[in-house]
């Protein structure tokens, strides 16, 4: 009896040191897969935000090229992507108007709203297919609205294998990042306007 026990207990041991192998050599491939899955988690967040900043800018655009402020399209696009963005080194002046905007609104920004705002407009690149002189004076017009924005990946293991392995820089921030484009077709405001008379009334 005690040399069946015995045998048994040997065996045990042995599969215990078998698992404990296998365990160790699958554990880096599981490890892997999940920083994966967590890298593209975020980046289809991210895809859906930048979808959201192309829909805010496109509805910018309809009234905004029309009275000749292409600016404001811009910065709708980085408006809806700061909360996506990380902290850039320093805050630029256009960072720091916009949240002194919002506070005279009576929004309370985050305090790093700044920075994240300053890599937003670092990263994010807004076109669209009609020149700016197309615009104002003239009749509504179709046009193709394109917002590209340079997300940071942050997985170590994962950023690998989806991010250009080239290493470049955003507002200070070094490392591997993926373009992501959404691209939003709209009609432009009528922009003809009726002339006025002295009292500025239509004439």
């Amino acid at each position: 009896m005690r040399k069946k026990l015995s045998q048994i207990f040997k065996r045990m041991r042995a599969d215990e040191g078998a698992m404990a192998v296998a365990f160790v050599l699958v554990f880096p491939i599981i490890l892997g897969l999940i920083a994966i899955l967590v890298q593209l988690a975020l980046l289809v967040n991210g895809r859906l935000m930048v979808e959201q900043a192309a829909q805010a800018a496109a509805r910018s655009a309809v009234t905004s090229l029309p009275e000749d402020y292409p600016d404001q399209v811009s910065r709708a696009a980085y408006m809806a992507l700061t909360p996506l963005s990380p902290k850039a080194d320093s805050a630029d002046q256009d960072g720091q108007d916009m949240m002194d905007a919002l506070g005279t609104l009576g929004v309370q920004p985050l305090p790093t709203f700044a920075f994240r705002y300053t890599y937003a407009k670092a990263a994010t690149k807004v076109t669209w297919t009609s020149p700016l002189g197309a615009y104002p004076s003239n009749q509504g017009q179709p046009m193709e609205l394109t917002v590209a924005y340079k997300f940071p990946l942050i997985v170590p293991i994962a950023r690998l294998i989806v991010a250009d392995p080239n290493i470049s820089e955003v507002a200070g921030i070094t490392g591997h990042f993926v373009t992501l484009k959404s691209t939003v077709k709209v009609m432009t405001a009528h922009s003809r306007k009726a002339s006025a008379d002295g009292s500025g009334w239509p004439g």
